[in-house]
């Protein structure tokens, strides 16, 4: 699974990215939110780490600006933040990400929800896949009508 990290802190990109290419996955990074739309369309992503706070984009404006995309693939968006109160976090999720993290990250939950977004993705993919399979079987028995 790929992963994208978002934070304008040159220090913190770093130390997430070493914790999560630990545990298997593979992992790029970006300073901001242009930078990172750059790299999506550059490369499958299926999961964004992105912290809130960032100058020109924030991590809420990249989400809603990813959901608006026609991807053929969902990515999975986790927002990270030390904007914790419940206001926040219902903001961040009423505005498209998919999980929230508060800051200073908990590197065993952020495991955990990662794990949650790879399912998730993995379910997603298999649904897309069956969609296909059936629209392939229907279109072709249909084709001689």
């Amino acid at each position: 699974m790929n992963i994208l990290i978002i934070d304008d802190n040159r220090t913190s990109p770093g130390l997430l990215e070493k914790k999560i290419k630990d545990l298997g996955y593979e992992v790029k990074t970006a300073l901001n939110g242009k930078t990172a739309m750059e790299e999506l369309a550059q490369k499958k992503t299926e999961l964004i780490l992105c912290d809130w706070m960032m100058p020109e984009m924030d991590g809420l404006q990249l989400c809603q600006n990813i959901r608006e995309l026609q991807s053929e693939h969902y990515i999975y968006f986790i927002l990270i933040s030390d904007k914790n109160s419940k206001q926040d976090i219902k903001r961040g999720l009423k505005g498209g990400v998919d999980d929230y993290i508060s800051k200073p990250i908990d590197f065993d939950e952020l495991e955990t929800r990662i794990g949650i977004g790879a399912g998730i993705i993995r379910l997603n993919q298999d649904l897309n896949n069956q969609i296909k399979r059936v629209e392939k079987n229907y279109f072709s028995d249909n084709s001689n009508d």
